[in-house]
């Protein structure tokens, strides 16, 4: 503010999407980019000063503002750096960071470990993790990714320490496509059986375009499950996210392949869970998005937002056994207001989340 103007080039960016924003499992189809940069300024004075970043894009120009408190100079304290000692270049810690991938490369569909190596940043630590287009970001530091489409996939891993210091590492993944002429299909025409010791689908493959007999292998999440005739029985013990998978060959060598996900959920109770923020500028509105993983779907959301109100939402959003919903709510006062997210599925299951929020003092400017 009448100080100094600082310009520069964004240089860094990668493709991510609203899970790596709000650390949930949100469908892949909503994707952002995001650009990031950094400055420093060394203020001489004490003093409020109102910061005001902006970006120009050719899409369009944004805004945001914050305002920072600059306290008296500490020349003559001592300060523990968690950094090492600073001075002229020498002594600063040395910051690297280096992704692991285990394989790099591999013909799809496969499946690559990832972890990573950090130094020079203090704990505790974040991680965002941004595999390509349509493939859901991660946090954590030992994800696994399945690739099932060809071409060359740039892995991005962005680290934020416990000051802000932040690190990024890439690494590539080459994927290689199979070259096939037969289309085969997958059929999955009903459960044969169900119950808490997993659930058994019949399964019926076919090919369109073969020339003589046709040999099947079929393969359940990635391992080979069966070889010979055109069906299969599989039983599925666990929740989550399963592949079926289909290779065939005809009497002239010609070959095809094709698989199906399917969500596999038991009567469990549902799971919830909400993060908070306020929104800028208005401490007292505070926006809540709350997750429910498993349940029998629909499932009821019920808010009670700690001062005697409550509110009543359904889930919007879903993708496999994740429900998400969203709810914005005005408090009256500062304070600390204990939250609570009762959600409940169709057979009556419940489950619950709470947390005690802060809201804070509303700035007088």
């Amino acid at each position: 503010e009448d100080i100094e103007d600082y310009e520069s080039w964004a240089g860094y960016g990668f493709q991510t999407h609203l899970g790596a924003i709000s650390g949930m499992d949100i469908p892949p189809q909503q994707f952002l980019y995001v650009i990031f940069d950094l400055a420093s300024h060394q203020y001489e004075e004490p003093g409020v000063y109102m910061v005001n970043f902006t970006v120009w894009t050719e899409g369009g120009n944004g805004q945001t503002s914050i305002s920072i408190d600059v306290g008296e100079s500490v020349d003559d304290i001592e300060v523990d750096n968690p950094y090492g000692e600073i001075g002229s270049g020498v002594g600063i810690s040395t910051y690297s960071i280096r992704i692991n991938a285990t394989p790099t490369h591999g013909q799809v569909p496969f499946v690559v470990d990832f972890n990573c190596n950090v130094s020079g940043l203090v704990e505790p630590l974040s991680y965002y993790w941004s595999f390509g287009e349509n493939i859901t970001c991660a946090t954590g530091n030992d994800p696994w990714v399945r690739f099932t489409e060809a071409g060359t996939y740039v892995v991005r891993l962005l680290v934020t320490d416990k000051f802000g210091v932040v690190l990024m590492s890439i690494i590539e993944i080459h994927a290689e496509g199979q070259i096939h002429e037969l289309d085969p299909y997958i059929t999955i025409d009903s459960v044969a059986s169900g119950g808490s010791e997993g659930q058994t689908f019949d399964i019926n493959g076919g090919v369109l375009n073969a020339e003589g007999d046709v040999s099947y292998k079929w393969y359940k999440d990635d391992v080979l499950f069966k070889e010979g005739d055109d069906g299969a029985q599989m039983t599925f013990s666990e929740s989550g996210r399963h592949y079926i998978g289909l290779a065939v060959e005809d009497s002239e060598g010609k070959t095809g392949y094709c698989e199906e996900t399917i969500w596999i959920s038991f009567d469990t109770s549902p799971t919830a869970y909400f993060r908070y923020s306020a929104v800028d500028h208005d401490p007292y509105m505070i926006e809540f998005i709350g997750s429910i993983f498993e349940g029998d779907r629909p499932v009821i959301c019920i808010w009670d937002f700690g001062d005697g109100s409550s509110f009543t939402s359904v889930p919007l959003l879903g993708s496999g056994p994740w429900t998400y919903t969203s709810v914005s709510y005005y408090y009256s006062g500062p304070g600390e207001y204990m939250v609570t997210l009762t959600v409940i599925d169709e057979d009556g299951d419940e489950g619950y989340y709470w947390d005690l929020i802060t809201v804070e003092e509303m700035e007088e400017w």
